[in-house]
């Protein structure tokens, strides 16, 4: 046996080893990392007071004369019903003025352009009953009609997709 092939042969064995052993603790740590912890020094403002500080630096918000996208993309009816169970939330999620309709909402827009990559899924703002109220709304690529699904499982009519008018919804501003 020459001692230098088993020394190179070793040490081949050493760093395959290290490597999966670095893996494994990556994987373990990432399983063992802590939840996040929600800030509780929070200061609730005004809307319009946070406009009119944000106006102080040069922002204003949103209009019809900002598109966000110069094009978007659509999918067929079967793959929008495909990806409908993926981009609606636990209704635990819901907390009232911080994590609510129009949160669910874009976390529902954002899932659908980064995992399905269909960009045309967009937050939606309009009545009901309850009062203004944040969905998702998007056109099916075949006849481009308009849907609008629920994002938040604490609905009976969420995780499907439905037409304005099948449930007392009316979508009136779309983000796009």
């Amino acid at each position: 046996m020459c001692i230098v092939t088993e020394h190179a042969r070793l040490r081949r064995d050493y760093n395959t080893l290290k490597a999966e052993n670095d893996k494994v603790v990556a994987q373990m740590m990432e399983l063992t990392k802590s939840p996040p912890m929600p800030v509780t020094d929070l200061l609730k403002i005004d809307r319009n007071e946070y406009l009119k500080k944000l106006l102080t630096f040069g922002i204003t918000p949103v209009g019809d004369d900002d598109p966000l996208d110069s094009w978007v993309s659509l999918a067929s009816m079967a793959e929008l019903e495909r990806l409908a169970p993926d981009i609606c939330y636990p209704a635990d999620w819901y907390v009232t003025s911080i994590f609510d309709c129009e949160n669910y909402a874009a976390q529902a827009e954002n899932d659908a352009a980064r995992f399905f990559h269909v960009s045309g899924i967009c937050r939606v703002l309009g009545d009901m009953p309850l009062g203004y109220h944040g969905f998702v709304a998007t056109l099916d690529k075949d006849n481009l009609e308009l849907w609008i699904l629920e994002p938040n499982a604490g609905f009976d009519y969420s995780g499907g997709w439905c037409r304005p008018g099948e449930i007392d919804y009316k979508p009136k501003k779309i983000y796009i």
